[in-house]
């Protein structure tokens, strides 16, 4: 035996046998297998400590959410449906997860699997249980070598309970593995015809075929993973945009995600699986479009346009003012505000946008409709 430890979480104590295998690769992954030695009545206590488990906890006290329609300031009747439900705004249920232990000398590195190799001890006659018989009247109960394996996460797990279910913030902080693909498209450039201008030529001939102006975009998808239940956002909130900053919990992102710059597509559910505990689990896959064609306004000032503003080439007029070719949101005039800036991005009422505005932090929130 070379050492003698407990488990972070239960203090179940184990022996160290050696270290089984290291594995490292390019990418950076790197993996450990660690043979262990365990008191048979201890490992059922063990893998419990080692592996994680999540369970939904109680509705959060005094705070609701609501999971399908739009932040809306303006003009909005105070019966105006809110939720997808009639009226009134749904509780949300807090998520309470039991990490997988960390290694002990590598803290990147953590319980992904454990898996008993064999027993050690001689089987008892009368009940077939392990033990070790030390004489004919004393028998004490034997032990089992266990492999235990620890990996690097695509995600982050060490955060704690009271921050993911705070009000403010969602499970978008821990649990979640980001994947991103270039993407772009071709506009056709609307309202003007352009000319080839030769060298020396004063007016040149008009072209006769359409122009285009490629926007870069990413297609993002965030994997959510070991969820108990499915958001009913998760299919409420389809081809809508984020009303807030998202994906800014951890201070870094929202930056790059203002308000209009996501587009939810859909989600994609993995087959349902279970912990060690017993959990039914499953992982949730969103896809999400984000574009952002930040330029300066009217007043130099710098303006981020999502996915409700179309490109106009050419001059345009403003209140009244000529403005150059921009990003100019689209909207149905309902006599808001808000449309005298058609330069600035507002949630709006329902149909008034050609994509609706949704928090799209509710999609990592758990609520009491979930499935």
């Amino acid at each position: 035996m070379v050492a003698s430890f407990r488990t972070t979480r239960g203090n179940v104590p184990y022996e160290l046998l050696g270290e089984y295998k290291l594995h490292h690769t390019q990418e950076g992954q790197t993996e450990i297998k660690e043979l262990v030695l365990i008191s048979w009545d201890l490992i059922d206590d063990f893998f419990k400590a080692v592996l994680p488990d999540v369970r939904i906890g109680p509705t959060l006290p005094g705070v609701t959410i609501d999971i399908g329609d739009i932040v809306a300031p303006w003009n909005v009747p105070a019966d105006t449906p809110r939720d997808g439900f009639p009226g009134t705004p749904v509780g949300r249920l807090q998520l309470i997860r039991s990490l997988p232990q960390k290694h002990r000398a590598k803290p990147n590195l953590w319980c992904v699997d454990a898996e008993v190799v064999e027993g050690v001890g001689a089987p008892d006659a009368q009940d077939g249980q392990l033990v070790f018989v030390q004489n004919d009247a004393h028998q004490t109960t034997g032990f089992a070598r266990v492999l235990v394996t620890y990996r690097t996460l695509t995600y982050q797990v060490e955060v704690a309970d009271s921050i993911a279910n705070a009000a403010t913030s969602s499970e978008l902080c821990r649990y979640v593995t980001r994947n991103s693909q270039f993407a772009g498209k071709n506009l056709p450039i609307q309202g003007q015809q352009f000319k080839w201008w030769p060298f020396g030529v004063v007016d040149g001939s008009p072209l006769n075929e359409t122009l285009s102006k490629t926007f870069a975009s990413i297609q993002y998808s965030f994997t959510w993973h070991m969820v108990p239940a499915i958001p009913t956002a998760a299919y409420i909130m389809q081809s809508k945009v984020n009303s807030t900053l998202f994906d800014n919990i951890d201070g870094q992102r929202g930056a790059r995600s203002p308000r209009g710059t996501h587009l939810y597509l859909s989600p994609e559910l993995s087959k349902p699986y279970y912990t060690y505990a017993g959990t039914e689990v499953r992982d949730i896959t969103y896809q999400f479009i984000f574009q952002n064609r930040q330029t300066r306004g009217p007043n130099n000032e710098v303006v981020n346009r999502g996915h409700n503003f179309v490109y106009v080439s050419g001059s345009t007029t403003v209140n009244g003012a000529t403005v150059g070719a921009d990003f100019f949101r689209l909207f149905r005039s309902r006599g808001l505000p808000q449309e005298a800036a058609p330069y600035l991005d507002y949630p709006t009422t329902v149909g008034t946008s050609p994509y609706d505005y949704a928090e799209l932090h509710n999609l990592f929130r758990l609520d009491s409709t979930a499935i």
